[in-house]
Order: structure tokens, then sequence, then C-alpha cells
């Protein structure tokens, strides 16, 4: 492994560079197709052998099923499917401001709903609760005149929350203090955008965070020097602690975890890549190969075409077409249908109960017995906002900051549904139930939005299989090779 340089703030933690194959994934297959063609040979290998041509030409004829992104907006939607509840605890200095929690329009059920959709994406996510930065007051002597809570009332200053997604937080430390983890250190990485002329020039910036202080590095050129950080800034916050908060879905170490569904995102590269692969094999199957044997003319060139006439003075010699016999089609429709099935049954799993967890968070869901992953996550968030809220009541010298509540009762989440929907599951894998029944069963569990349209979906699904795949079934006949003698 190469050392690190220690004097260089945009330095990683290893935990951000284990996340980060993880964030790439996620991204890339959220973002769809067109960032799936762009990252080409990462998740859609060249095959031994392929030209550049033949490359490039099922690199840009591949389409994505996106059912990672359906099963992620279908799982966010549960928690946020009622405004989140204001507690009666909550001071009504800062219920004010969460009408604009973020003071760039969003109210707080917008700006929840895309910090836990970030969470579950990327595994974790984080708030970084700030402060608006004032011009200190000078006296007529030139001594700074101290602000005061009234001040920052009469000019309308508050604080205000700023999502911070993960990829941006490059390094972050902590330390545990009376059996609590408490930030230490934190790098944000962010660019400031300023206009030069009719044009834009980007600034990388690296926002360091200490308890009580703040610093910020700005890359610059140096005259007769390469690009450099210097420190742009340096300023107190005035707080004895760092004020970001990290929602994390599914947590392994500090910031590190596994995005919820990522094993669903891997399933979904592999549907990208044996898509792609069907889409050759048909490609090759509707244009049968013309053969011939025993024909050569004086430069060694047979010349096929509709107005050609084809002739040989060798009786042993023939002409015929070689065609594909579709075995290979099938096999590769039945893959996609079975990963399909399993991608479509993979957010289930996040919904099903699990009996039997006795940590805090399963307690803190009116004592149930068993809770499922995604009401953990929602509770998990629930405690995330209650910290952020603290925060922004320290901003301002409140003691505290009130509590929040969300749906966390998601329908048909009992263990006996988990049990049925395993069984509805492999019904579907073995092919004992059809497609239709088992979306139905899924809509009728509450897996599924009521309003969720099946010969709707169906229709869809059947434009992008004919309209980008190419799909068709395979012709009957099974015969290695068809001749016909010229």
């Amino acid at each position: 492994m190469q050392d690190k340089d220690p004097l260089d703030p945009s330095t990683t933690s290893e935990a951000y560079d284990v996340m980060a194959p993880r964030w790439e994934l996620m991204r890339s297959i959220l973002a769809g197709t067109e960032a799936m063609r762009d990252i080409g040979e990462v998740f859609l290998p060249r095959h031994i052998e392929e030209s550049d041509m033949g490359y490039d030409e099922r690199l840009a004829t591949a389409v994505l099923l996106n059912l990672t992104e359906l099963t992620l907006d279908t799982l966010v939607g549960k928690p946020f499917r009622e405004p989140i509840k204001i507690g009666d605890d909550m001071p009504p200095e800062i219920e004010g401001f969460l009408g604009d929690i973020d003071l760039q329009g969003n109210n707080l059920d917008v700006f929840a709903f895309n910090w836990f959709q970030d969470g579950l994406t990327s595994g974790f996510s984080h708030v970084h609760v700030d402060f608006p930065r004032v011009k200190e007051a000078i006296d007529e002597n030139g001594n700074p005149i101290p602000r005061t809570k009234e001040d920052d009332r009469s000019d309308n200053l508050r604080p205000y929350w700023v999502h911070v997604p993960p990829e941006n937080v490059i390094f972050a430390a902590a330390e545990r203090i009376n059996g609590v983890e408490v930030l230490t250190h934190v790098r944000i990485r962010e660019n400031l955008v300023i206009q030069e002329g009719f044009a834009e020039k980007v600034i990388q910036r690296i926002r360091v965070l200490e308890p009580g202080v703040v610093a910020v590095y700005e890359k610059r050129r140096v005259k007769g020097q390469k690009e450099q950080w210097v420190i742009d800034d340096v300023y107190e916050t005035g707080l004895d602690f760092i004020p970001m908060v990290t929602f994390y879905a599914d947590r392994d170490d500090l910031m590190v975890a596994k995005p919820p569904l990522y094993d669903l995102a891997l399933m979904n590269v592999r549907w990208w890549q044996s898509n792609s692969d069907q889409q050759s094999v048909l490609t090759v199957a509707r244009f049968p190969i013309f053969a011939a044997s025993g024909v050569e003319d004086e430069k060694g060139i047979l010349r096929i075409g509709p107005r050609q006439i084809i002739s040989t003075p060798d009786p042993a010699a023939k002409y015929y077409y070689v065609e594909h016999s579709g075995r290979a089609i099938e096999a590769g429709r039945q893959e996609l249908h079975d990963l399909e099935d399993r991608m479509s049954s993979y957010g289930a799993q996040l919904l099903r109960r699990k009996p039997g967890n006795s940590t805090a968070t399963a307690r803190a869901i009116d004592n149930s017995e068993s809770v499922s992953q995604l009401q953990r996550m929602t509770v998990t968030f629930i405690d995330a906002m209650k910290t952020a809220l603290d925060f922004t009541a320290a901003w301002i010298g409140l003691p505290d900051g009130g509590t929040v509540d969300m749906n966390r009762e998601f329908s048909g989440l009992n263990s006996k549904d988990g049990t049925e929907l395993d069984a509805l599951f492999k019904s579907r894998q073995h092919g004992d139930i059809d497609r239709d029944f088992y979306l139905e069963e899924l809509r009728r569990r509450g897996i599924l939005d009521e309003a969720f349209n099946i010969p709707e979906n169906n229709k869809r699904l059947e434009a992008e299989l004919i309209a980008f795949s190419e799909m068709t079934d395979p012709e009957e006949e099974d015969s290695p090779e068809e001749e016909t003698d010229a």
C-alpha cells in the first residue's frame, strides 16, 4: 500500500478507500443507461479478441432495466408516505426553521427524504448543521464588537442544514468519550464555483472541521510553482463539538457500511452484461452467415450482392447459409427472466420482520419482538434527525431541539407474511405461478404500492425489451446447420 501524504489535506482515509468502489457501483446503476455506457468496460468487460468496432457497437446498443432504482424508490417512499410528525416538545424557534431547513427552499420533509434516500443508496449519509458567516463589526478604536443572539435575530441569521454526500467526506476521526463516539476531525471536499467574465471557474476546497474551529483550504497555483493547498480562512464556531450528523443505514464501522441494495445492484450489473450478450446473439442469429466450399475467384474474393450472379465451373462446389440453432438465445432469455424475478423480490427482504432481535433500535419500535430492516433504518434515521435538531438548538443557545416522528409501520410485515413471501418467491422461481399473480400478491401484501398497475407495468417492460433489447422468441427449429445448395 502506498504511503499517504500527512501534509496533504485532501488525503483520504482507509474507510473512504474501502467505500469508494461501492459508491461508484451504486451511483452508476442508479444514474441509468447513459452512465453505464460512459464507464464502458468497468461494468461491461470487453470479450477476448473483440474488436473496438464490435465492442463500441455492443456498448452503444446496451440498455439497463433499472430494477435497483425501482426498488429504492419503493422502499424510501414507505416511511415518507405520511408527513413527518413534529413533537409537542419542539421549540417554536426551531419549528419556524422547518419550512426552509436548508435555506434553499426545502422543507423538512423534502430535505429528509433526500437524506434518507442517499443513506439507503450509499450505506450512510451526512448533514452538517451550519451557521452563516458574518463580517465582524469593528468599533471606532478598531476592536471587534462581539455579536449577540439578538444581533443574529435582527439580521435574520439562523442555523441551517447542509446535506453532505458521503463521497465528499474524505476523512473522519472519532474517539469515545463517556461511552459515546464523538467526532474529533472531519474533512469535507467541496467545489466553489465563481464567475469570471462570461465563464465559470471551479475552485477546489477542503473544509476541515474540529470542535470549535473550522479551517478552509483552497487549491491555488502559486507563481512559479505547481498547484498547492493553502489556508484561505480560519474561524471559530463557539461550539465544543463538530455539528455533523451521520445516518447509517447498516453500519459496520466509522464511515463504513454496506449499502442495503448493494447485492441487488450487483445482480443488475449481471443483467446489464447478460442482456448485452443476448443482443449480440440475436444480431448474429438474425443475419445468417453465407458460406461456400470449394469456391474462389481469381483474386481470392467472392462477391455477394442482390445483382450478382454466383456460379462456378467446379461441380463439387456449393453455396449455403449457416443459421443459428436458437438454443443459446433461449438460455440467455431464461437467465434474464431469472435475474428479473430475483431482483423484483429483493426489496421484500428488507421488509420482512426478523424475530428475536433484541437491539435498542428494535425495542424502540413499540417494544416489538420483531422488526424489518427498513423499520430499523427508519428508527435510526429518526434518531439522526433528533441529533441534527439538537445541534440546531445549540447554535442558538437552546438546551434541546425537540423531537420528530415518522411512519414506521408498513403493511404486510408480520412474520407469517415473511414465510409466505418466501413461498411466493420460490413458486415464481420454479415456474409454478405466473408473473402477474406474483406481482398481485406482492401488491396485496403492501410490498408494491396500491396504485401499481400490473398490465401497464407489463406493457412498459415489453416495450423496453422490444425497443431497446430487441429480444424475440427464438425459432423452434433446432438443427445445428441448414444448408442450401446453390
